[in-house]
């Protein structure tokens, strides 16, 4: 199960899939304070003498508007990351060397699906805490225990959109129909 375990975090950096979903969630972890902090300056300058009201920036709006952008784009980034995980290696024939070892179907599907729930959920709160740190120094503090259940509640529905994700990548044909599936469902 380890040598599987490797395998695929290994297959996961060289394909770029994990790199691509930590950039994106570092994205919006830095920026999303940013924006909600310089907002009303930005729309003043750029509004052409039109008034805007913008309300002052809170920690709960810049965290909030975090954890929105996860749920809107980080979870379409993993059903891209998931989609081919396992119908890619059915149709170029991987699977069907891996299972031939001796190695069975569980420990083959079992070690890809935990590097993927694992792998999402470091990266979902490894930037929730940048997030909140980085909001705390531009902004303010937010409630903690906030931030902490959002947090978890995004790292669970990341769990499932994962497993649907996969699980569909186990049954469709090829990654496409997989992902565009899990975009139905999830």
């Amino acid at each position: 199960m380890t040598a599987l375990i490797q395998k695929e975090i290994r297959q996961m950096w060289r394909t770029f899939r994990l790199p691509a979903f930590y950039l994106t969630l570092l994205f919006f972890a830095i920026m999303d304070p940013l924006t909600t902090r310089y907002m009303g300056e930005i729309l003043q300058k750029f509004g052409g003498g039109i008034t805007v009201t913008v309300p002052p920036p809170t920690a709960e709006m810049a965290f909030g508007s975090f954890i929105g952008d996860i749920v809107e784009i980080g979870l379409i980034v993993i059903v891209a990351i998931t989609m081919g995980s396992v119908a890619g290696e059915k149709a170029s024939g991987v699977t069907a060397f891996i299972v031939t070892k001796p190695v069975s179907r569980k420990s083959y599907v079992l070690a890809k699906y935990w590097v993927h729930v694992v792998g999402v959920a470091l990266g979902i709160a490894a930037s929730s805490a940048l997030a909140y740190l980085y909001t705390w120094s531009v902004i303010g503090p937010a409630p903690v225990h906030r931030a902490a259940l959002a947090t978890v509640a995004i790292v669970l529905y990341a769990a499932f959109s994962v497993s649907v994700t996969f699980t569909l990548s186990m049954v469709a044909k090829g990654g496409l129909a997989a992902g565009g599936a899990s975009l139905c469902i999830i």
